[in-house]
């Protein structure tokens, strides 16, 4: 597991205004409010990642890293299991009441990590 690279996620999300971020979308631009992205949308924005290949790739934009996408890509790029990924980064893995926040995946992402301590 890539703690640190889970922590810097974990970290930027707490910056995340929640007008820009859905969690079931991978990426979007939108030209009245900007950019909005889910979780693992946000980690390809941040460059520390874009320089260690983590990318958006393709139309519609989906995470990228090595030969994966998607959750295939967020499990390799932070080196936790595809359920782990699915359990971090997808939104059906949340309730949808309340809204999933940018703080409440960062929350989830710091028990991943307690847990593996």
């Amino acid at each position: 597991m890539k703690t640190d690279r889970l922590t810097v996620l974990a970290n930027h999300l707490d910056t995340v205004e929640e007008k820009a971020f859905d969690l079931g979308i991978w990426h979007r631009e939108y030209p009245d409010c900007g950019t909005v992205a889910c979780a693992m949308g946000h980690a390809c924005l941040i460059q520390e990642f874009r320089e260690q290949k983590l990318c958006l790739a393709g139309d519609p934009a989906v995470p990228s890293f090595g030969n994966m996408v998607g959750f295939g890509a967020a499990a390799m790029f932070f080196d936790i299991s595809y359920e782990q990924a699915r359990h971090l980064f997808a939104p059906e893995c949340y309730p949808s009441i309340p809204r999933t926040t940018p703080a409440k995946v960062a929350g989830r992402i710091r028990e991943l990590i307690a847990s593996a301590a």
